[in-house]
């Protein structure tokens, strides 16, 4: 095992103020991409910025800039990985802006009536947040219909162009979680309807992808970066953290780790307890959805009197589900929790996930109060043998840190060879979508 202490992070402001509902506050220095004129924008704007920026409030920042200046706001598309971080963005953007949340159950109408409702709510909107899903079914001419054996619009909806013609502008947020098919999907989408409209792409994420800078230059598609710097002085984004990372096997596990003769050892069910006296809040993060079930089991015996909650991804559908971490005082959660939801935790106990980006999202939404925290790192022993080696200094900052782990750490390698092939398959499958609609369910 070593045992690593992160500085905390900060980010400035810059000189920037806005005013929102009557009042005026600095935004930081990445936002001011956002509160800008858009036509002054290149086509493609690629932000990186650490967990806890801000960046989905500066997701409503071009309309709140077009409010202020008298112009007519733009009308923004936010398409999120989960339905999860759709709806935790929906609630966050309501108080800002009208906010329109698209997903296949917030669409109740169905056939020739469905593609009215949808443009009807992109129409109503000033931000609209969905997910992929639903715009590869507008790619794929998804609101047709058959008439007398021949194909026509629904109700003159003429697909994709009568969907971007309403945007103005599009933000992926944490893109760097699809896949190389996804990316591929995403760029048919920015490549096709740049030719027609003038909209703005926003590539939103902790973790940039350089397979996607690459693609672009080969492209000949204007763009920028802006990468928020941590400094000295500014917002606490992060508090300090206490990272021990323990070295294991290929086949162990975070609760292997804690369980002895199948129980939760009791060195970690005092460490629990004492933090829970001292009103501290833990975090428990499990690769295995199985494993997180078990745990959660023995945790709720363990610790009556606590609060537990579980967002493992299996309760989201379960009626009158409202997950909020500060309702609780341990919670429990898989992968699930690599996006979108903040935890004001100050003990944790995860495993590491199998690549960098999955480590640094986990510890990303940890002690985003501000808060000091202490976590417990399930970490292949290969990786660890690499962080001993390269480690100096126990105290380090940020950026150092993640210079460590860009050396210990696998981390996905996007084949950006391969993002043509799949945009061909794509667009083979749109083709044959529209000549055949006969195939397609409506």
């Amino acid at each position: 095992m070593i045992s690593i202490t992160v500085e905390e992070r900060k980010i400035p402001f810059s000189d920037t103020e806005v005013e929102l509902e009557g009042k005026k506050c600095h935004i930081h220095t990445f936002q001011e991409i956002f509160y800008s004129d858009l036509s002054n924008l290149p086509t493609v704007i690629i932000v990186i910025a650490p967990t806890g920026a801000g960046k989905t409030f500066a997701f409503t920042l071009p309309i709140i800039y077009a409010r202020n200046n008298n112009y007519f706001p733009p009308r923004g598309l936010v398409i999120a990985p989960t339905n999860a971080l759709v709806e935790d963005m929906s609630n966050s953007f309501k108080g800002v802006a009208k906010t329109e949340k698209i997903t296949g159950s917030t669409l109740q109408k169905h056939g020739i009536e469905r593609p009215k409702e949808l443009l009807n709510k992109v129409k109503s909107a000033e931000i609209i947040v969905t997910n992929p899903d639903i715009v590869n079914f507008v790619i794929h001419g998804g609101y047709h219909i058959e008439e007398s054996g021949k194909r026509r619009h629904i109700l003159n909806f003429q697909d994709w162009t009568e969907f971007f013609g309403k945007i103005d502008y599009v933000v992926f947020d944490e893109y760097h979680l699809y896949d190389v098919e996804q990316i591929a999907n995403i760029l048919v989408w920015l490549l096709t309807s740049c030719k027609f409209f003038d909209i703005k792409w926003f590539f939103v994420s902790a973790t940039p992808e350089p397979a996607l800078f690459k693609f672009l230059d080969n492209q000949g598609i204007d763009y920028k970066i802006i990468q928020q710097d941590l400094t000295d002085l500014g917002r606490v984004i992060q508090g300090k953290q206490r990272i021990h990372f323990i070295g294991a096997s290929q086949y162990y596990s975070l609760y292997k780790w804690m369980s002895e003769d199948g129980e939760i050892r009791d060195d970690i069910k005092e460490k629990i307890s004492e933090a829970i006296k001292n009103g501290k809040k833990i975090f428990l993060l499990f690769d295995s959805l199985r494993e997180a079930k078990i745990a959660e089991n023995k945790i709720r015996n363990l610790f009556r009197d606590a609060k537990v909650g579980a967002n493992t991804g299996l309760e989201t559908g379960q009626k009158g589900f409202d997950f909020n971490p500060v309702d609780y005082d341990i919670i429990i959660t898989t992968s699930k929790a690599e996006v979108g939801v903040n935890y004001p935790v100050q003990l944790a106990y995860i495993d590491s996930g199998r690549y960098l980006r999955n480590f640094l999202q986990r510890i990303g939404r940890i002690g985003r109060g501000g808060e000091e925290s202490e976590i417990y790192c399930v970490t292949p022993v290969a990786v660890v043998e690499r962080i001993k080696k390269l480690v100096k200094d126990k105290n380090i900052t940020y950026y150092e840190f993640v210079e460590v782990l860009n050396n210990s750490f696998e981390d996905i390698k996007l084949k950006e060879e391969r993002i043509h092939i799949f945009m061909g398959a794509l667009l083979w499958s749109i083709y044959n979508a529209l000549k055949y609609p006969e195939r397609r369910r409506v």
